[in-house]
């Protein structure tokens, strides 16, 4: 009788760790609040004209600009001229909505100095602008 009333939950407890092992869904995390992130930390800073976008690549081509003045912020180590791809995907679809035009890109900074880039934020210049005190 025991082994009756066990194997139910032996079963459902196999059923699920299949799920789990199978790649269950898992929640995206959030990208962070760019307002709390200091401008001279663990993140880079890029100025660069938007060329285009691939909404199903969740991507941007982008050239980078001069910084101009980045007293106190970490700039990437990308030259100004350099041109790649980003990848948006941790933005949502806020990232899919910019056609062009200047934008400040931030993403973490491990040393990179060549395109691809992943992302953790975009924000307009003059948003950017106030946050810096600039």
């Amino acid at each position: 009788m025991k082994h009756i009333r066990i194997l139910p939950l032996l079963l459902a407890l196999a059923l699920l760790c299949t799920g789990c092992a199978a790649g269950g869904t898992v929640e995206p995390t959030p990208a962070p609040d760019m307002s709390d992130l200091p401008l001279d930390g663990g993140y880079a800073y890029l100025r660069v004209e938007v060329l285009s976008r691939d909404k199903d690549a969740k991507t941007l081509e982008v050239r980078v600009l001069d910084f101009g003045d980045a007293d106190g912020v970490n700039v990437g180590a990308l030259p100004a001229g350099a041109q790649g791809t980003v990848d948006c995907a941790d933005l949502l679809s806020m990232a899919m909505m910019i056609d062009s035009g200047e934008w400040i890109i931030t993403y973490a900074d491990l040393g990179q100095q060549a395109f691809p880039l992943r992302l953790t934020s975009i924000e307009n210049p003059e948003h950017f602008s106030e946050r810096a005190g600039k």
